[in-house]
């Protein structure tokens, strides 16, 4: 075992040691890794800068749409007819007011294979199955209430923007088509 104060030495030859480095012996240190400081970030910032051009731009399209502030007997027609079916495939879970009606509608199976139809979005997700493209289509869609506001953001990803543009606009179009032919047999069962 050694005696106190040769330790007490040693941490002061430390200490010695770190006051003898001088300025100058920073700038040589430097100035001996000029190379490796300057040449390293800029090829760092020129290898992130060729792959940006590796990879193929998504383009992002957005709806806004108001829900109407009754409640649309349509829309809760709808939902409600699937009962507990709905509820084992969690399509009414959660549903409270008539912008989660709309979003449940929105994403429903129905809505999705018209989609793919209309862009033929099989081929273009290069898929074989129906089932793998509504998948594809899920991944790119995101579709949500604000909390706040209540107003229903449709929101599509795709490489091309017009493609894009249009896949967003059609979900909006759907809905209105598909809450039309839910009204006509609620107004065929209001008049019986």
């Amino acid at each position: 075992m050694a005696p106190p104060n040769e330790y007490a030495d040693q941490a002061s030859g430390v200490a010695s040691d770190a006051a003898d480095v001088t300025f100058l012996d920073m700038a040589l240190g430097i100035a001996k890794n000029l190379r490796l400081l300057f040449f390293v970030p800029i090829l760092a910032g020129l290898l992130a800068l060729g792959s940006t051009y590796l990879i193929k731009p998504t383009f992002s399209a957005r709806t806004v749409i108001l829900p109407p502030q009754q409640q649309q007997s349509a829309a809760s027609l709808a939902i409600q007819s699937l009962g507990a079916l709905a509820s084992v495939a969690g399509v009414a879970a959660g549903v409270r007011n008539p912008a989660d009606q709309y979003i449940a509608l929105m994403q429903s199976q129905s809505v999705e294979d018209r989609l793919i139809d209309t862009y033929k979005l099989q081929e273009v997700y290069k898929t074989t199955t129906q089932t793998a493209a509504r998948r594809a289509l899920e991944a790119n869609t995101r579709i949500g209430a604000g909390k706040k506001d209540g107003l229903i953001t449709v929101e599509v990803d795709d490489l091309d923007p017009a493609r894009a543009a249009a896949l967003a606009n059609a979900y909006v179009s759907e809905l209105g088509q598909l809450t039309k032919r839910l009204a006509v047999p609620e107004a065929q069962v209001r008049r019986q």
